[in-house]
């Protein structure tokens, strides 16, 4: 619930989730809402593949 005269920041709640395993950059669009009201937005998520900082043995 929204506290009453609120008109800053409020923290509501708390999203969490696992991205699945990529190869290549992907953009996913998270959309959020406040239901009974016309309040909504949607955040653009730029994820990347995970980067390995193996250094290989030398040959």
């Amino acid at each position: 619930m929204i506290p009453d005269g609120a008109f800053d920041l409020v923290e509501l709640d708390e999203i969490t989730f696992d991205f699945p395993e990529i190869t290549e950059a992907a953009t996913y669009h998270l959309d959020l809402s406040v239901p009974e009201t016309n309040m909504a937005n949607t955040y653009e998520l730029y994820c990347f593949p995970t980067l390995s900082t193996e250094i290989p043995p030398p040959a």
